[in-house]
């Protein structure tokens, strides 16, 4: 039987040597694979085929809608604000047509009065007001109150939703007492009492009701000098400070029981905050006697009146501190510096998964050896 004529077309390789030309399928594989691998490496190319979960939107979900109540009038709260009662109105799902807030007139423990209108954030009205008439067993029932609001499509009238009782103890003014820096500052206190005793930089306070037996509360300047010395890569900022609470009997107290705690507050200078950094370096420290050594306590920066404050776990020694590390003219600490920075935004980049590369691999692999089985047949 003759052979097809395209078998007998030789092509000149090298002198002597003639190949038969491969047959259209043969071809027709390896351009199949190629197109393959091309469409894999496409795929791979689009970040979005690739999002993790956080890079991918979260599907929406439709809120279940709820009827809307419409503007009314709620009791937030009664209490003590600056040794005196306040009281808070709040006027919610309020329309944006409202053009005047009005006054809550209300009365409380038979008495009226008036709630000013403060301020509105969102679709909540606040108003704030102020007891004048103290209760004597601390309790005040607010049973009404109204307020009318005026919008664009007319007067609207809220009357109060939520009557209520609410008890405020031991809302009584804070005695201050300011001493010298050369001697120590004592004050007597009795139950319920509340004081704030300043000496120079420090300052001391115990709130209303803090103290359940009369006794006597002390604070103490102390030279750093003649006080303990700091840790080992900490500075010290000003002088220490002592305080003591002394019961009836003249026994000192180092960890009295309070229903509020004592408030403990250091001033900084000009001069200390020149020394640091930043001001939130500065910290209280306390001396712990078992273990001699100083422990700082958390400490709150109030940097419009250049204060660091600390509520006390206990009475005992205490200094304002900071880090050496901290000072300015310091060597910066040796950190370790990351290989690379992490991706924060702008253009995804992309990159072949593992799983594409074990792909490719197969598929090259399959195209060889399907190549090598043609010519070894040939």
């Amino acid at each position: 039987m003759d052979s097809p004529h395209w078998l007998n077309r030789t092509i000149p390789f090298r002198e002597g040597i003639h190949m038969r030309t491969p047959p259209p399928s043969v071809l027709l594989r390896p351009v199949l694979l190629l197109v393959l691998l091309l469409g894999i490496l496409a795929l791979g190319a689009q970040p979005s085929a690739w999002a993790t979960p956080s890079q991918s939107p979260p599907a929406g979900t439709v809120p279940t809608r709820t009827p809307n109540p419409g503007p009314r009038l709620n009791l937030s709260e009664v209490k003590c604000s600056n040794q005196s009662i306040s009281i808070e109105f709040v006027a919610v799902q309020l329309p944006d047509s409202v053009t005047d807030y009005g006054t809550v007139t209300y009365v409380v423990n038979g008495q009226s009065g008036t709630a000013a209108f403060s301020k509105r954030t969102g679709g909540v009205a606040h108003y704030l007001g102020t007891i004048a008439t103290p209760a004597p067993d601390d309790r005040y029932s607010v049973t009404s109150a109204s307020v009318t609001l005026a919008t664009s499509g007319g007067p609207i009238t809220l009357s109060l939703s939520n009557p209520g009782t609410f008890t405020v103890k031991n809302c009584k003014k804070t005695a201050t007492v300011v001493g010298r820096c050369d001697e120590p500052l004592r004050h007597t206190l009795t139950p319920g009492s509340a004081v704030q005793l300043i000496a120079c930089q420090w300052s001391v306070a115990l709130g209303p009701g803090g103290l359940k037996a009369a006794g006597m509360l002390e604070i103490k300047l102390i030279s750093p000098a003649v006080s303990r010395p700091p840790n080992a890569g900490d500075s010290f900022f000003g002088q220490h400070v002592e305080v003591t609470l002394f019961d009836s009997q003249g026994n000192a107290v180092p960890h009295p029981t309070l229903d509020t705690p004592i408030v403990l507050c250091a001033l900084y200078t000009a001069d200390d905050l020149a020394r640091v950094k930043s001001a939130a370096s500065f910290a209280i420290q306390t001396f712990d006697v078992a273990t001699a050594t100083w422990v700082a306590l958390p400490t709150t920066l109030d940097a419009a009146s250049n204060q660091a404050c600390t509520t006390l776990p206990h009475l005992s020694l205490f200094a304002l501190s900071a880090p050496r590390s901290a000072l300015v003219g310091a060597a910066p600490s040796a950190g370790v510096v990351p290989a690379s920075l992490p991706h924060t935004g702008g253009q995804v980049e992309w990159a072949i998964p593992a799983w594409m590369w074990l792909a490719i691999g197969l598929l090259l692999g399959a195209g060889a050896a399907l190549a090598a089985r043609r010519q070894l047949s040939a």
